[in-house]
């Protein structure tokens, strides 16, 4: 394991740059961090050869689509090429380019391509990556949100609220009236007697009502007015006044 600057490269502030490639650049690559902290590994293949594949430096995450291309350094470039992954024939391109859809980890391995006439090219390497989980971690029992909400007084419809507050005014307002109409009667005295007639015969009820008037200042009279009506059906006045 080499640094940049050592033998290879040129160090520029966080950057190395590799004027004049060779064959014997090939190899993996990182950085490192003064805190120590390391970046993606990527493989870097320079080939000497006639035919060159080129594939993605960076890992690739599952899900995502690859493509692969195969090209000769003098044109035509689109060739026929035939695409192999660990040694093993994958499919031949008529025009020299190759895709994998909604890749998975066990498409990562080492991949090449050969071209009739012209030749084969080094192996890249191509790193799969897992899909980072995008599933929310489970909620502690303890936790308050995993409890019900307190239960509250629902509320009621503005229509309804006014109805219920017309019922019971209009409720309040009878209530209000028989009481006043109660009162307003109790000034006034009505007394029910029953009369006997000596024969036996009939009964006579009478309602009468003491009113009290004065000619003079002293000498209030007091008149004693009543109806009735007998057991027959007959209907009876009586009038009756003295001095008190």
């Amino acid at each position: 394991m080499t640094h940049c600057g050592d033998g290879w490269g040129i160090l520029s502030g966080s950057s190395c740059k590799i004027n004049y490639t060779v064959s014997w650049d090939s190899g993996v690559y990182w950085c490192e961090s003064r805190e120590g902290s390391t970046s993606t590994i990527i493989n870097i293949t320079v080939s000497g050869g006639s035919v060159i594949l080129q594939s993605p430096v960076l890992p690739v995450m599952e899900g995502h689509d690859v493509t692969l291309h195969c090209q000769t350094k003098s044109p035509p470039s689109k060739l026929p090429a035939d695409f192999y992954k660990d040694g093993s024939l994958i499919r031949t391109e008529p025009t020299g380019h190759m895709t994998i859809h909604h890749v998975t980890k066990s498409d990562e391995g080492l991949y090449k391509c050969h071209i009739s006439s012209h030749g084969e090219s080094p192996p890249s390497w191509i790193s799969v990556t897992a899909k980072p989980n995008t599933i929310a971690p489970p909620i502690p029992p303890w936790s308050s949100s995993s409890y019900p909400p307190l239960s509250s007084t629902p509320s009621l419809p503005p229509t309804v609220l006014w109805s219920v507050l017309s019922v019971f005014g209009v409720v309040a307002f009878v209530a209000l009236f028989l009481i006043v109409r109660c009162c307003l009667q109790k000034n006034c005295t009505e007394d029910k007697v029953e009369v006997g007639v000596d024969d036996g015969t009939e009964n006579i009820n009478i309602t009468y009502r003491n009113i009290t008037t004065s000619l003079y200042q002293n000498d209030p009279i007091t008149q004693h007015r009543g109806s009735g009506f007998t057991n027959s059906g007959k209907i009876i006045n009586i009038t009756s006044a003295d001095r008190s």
